[in-house]
């Protein structure tokens, strides 16, 4: 579980959103209009959120990379590393190599 959660990368946008959506949930306070579209906001990213984990974790996620270096790397040279990152999953993934 511990690697779980140390694989799961959350970027700033997850952030962003649900301090919107806590914002939202700060407002409906003193306009309680706010609170049945702060829940249904709320619901619907907690529910976007599940899936995308879900299918981003089920085991039959076929990606497959291979790294190409030399043995040793030169300090002052220009050293050439090859990535090679290959989808065979049926979903589209967008890949970052940092």
């Amino acid at each position: 579980m511990k690697q779980f959660y140390q694989s799961l990368f959350l970027p700033n946008r997850f952030f962003y959103v649900f301090a919107g959506i806590t914002l939202l949930f700060l407002l409906s306070f003193p306009f309680s209009i706010l609170m049945p579209l702060a829940l249904a906001i709320f619901t619907l990213c907690i529910g976007l959120i599940v899936i995308e984990i879900y299918s981003l974790y089920q085991k039959d996620m076929l990606v497959n990379a291979k790294r190409e270096m030399p043995n040793l790397l030169s300090l002052s040279d220009q050293n050439t590393i090859k990535i090679e990152v290959e989808n065979n999953a049926t979903i589209l993934l967008l890949i970052r190599v940092i």
